[in-house]
């Protein structure tokens, strides 16, 4: 659960890797977690955390440690393709299928909770979401809600480690006193839509001064990888 998991892998779990810019590593959130037509198992998570190819692995430190980015843990998989321009979103291969790999469930507080993703949907002005990322988690600031759409169709312009630019759209978010961090990204923005279900809206993407949050869109990032016919798969 979160912390140098094991599988299946869900919304919200820590994520380490070789960073895009050589030399250095990078540590990200699991988010969506779907499978392809075949039954492929996949986690999502932002095309700006990991070059194609990159291993992606859990922490090794004690829990809730992130003083060091160089402990990798347990494999969770393999950036197996990835849509840079417009999306910044990207899928890891867990090499299993059918729930064994991953499974659409986000990590709610308190600790060791877990609760189905079922659906997926467009934001739009005026809603709340929370989101799971896992920096957010391991600082104190639990599960973050509360954030309140204000453009529900936005660009910005990312600037990634490796020096690329590139454009990003999808939708910006308010929140009166946290919202997200750095390390958050790819985390599962959510709607809740009862005390046992959620509803994907997208994944983190970037921020501003911890009050302000911008994502990818769930309906986007799916159709991004329309030839593998993505969907959520909340087998258990």
């Amino acid at each position: 659960w979160r912390w140098n998991d094991t599988t299946p892998f869900i919304g919200g779990d820590v994520l380490l890797g070789n960073d895009r810019k050589p030399g250095y590593a990078s540590e990200c959130t699991g988010g969506m977690a779907v499978e392809d037509m075949t039954g492929e198992d996949y986690l999502v998570t932002s095309a700006h955390c990991f070059p194609l190819g990159a291993g992606v692995y859990g922490d090794a430190n004690p829990v809730g440690d992130l003083g060091s980015l160089g402990n990798y843990g347990n494999l969770i998989g393999t950036v197996h393709d990835l849509n840079a321009s417009m999306w910044d979103d990207a899928i890891v291969d867990t090499g299993l299928a059918n729930g064994q790999g991953t499974n659409s469930d986000e990590a709610d507080s308190p600790d060791n909770r877990w609760i189905p993703v079922d659906s997926y949907a467009y934001s739009y002005f005026g809603q709340s979401v929370c989101q799971d990322g896992a920096r957010s988690y391991y600082t104190g600031h639990g599960v973050p809600c509360g954030i309140e759409v204000v453009n529900d169709d936005v660009e910005w312009s990312e600037t990634w480690d490796d020096g690329s630019v590139v454009t990003v759209r999808g939708v910006g978010g308010d929140a009166d006193t946290w919202s997200s961090t750095e390390g958050d990204s790819g985390g599962l923005v959510f709607a809740v839509e009862g005390t046992n279900t959620r509803q994907a809206r997208g994944i983190v993407e970037a921020g501003d001064a911890n009050v302000v949050t911008y994502w990818t869109e769930a309906p986007d990032i799916l159709n991004s990888f329309s030839t593998y016919g993505l969907h959520l798969n909340p087998h258990q």
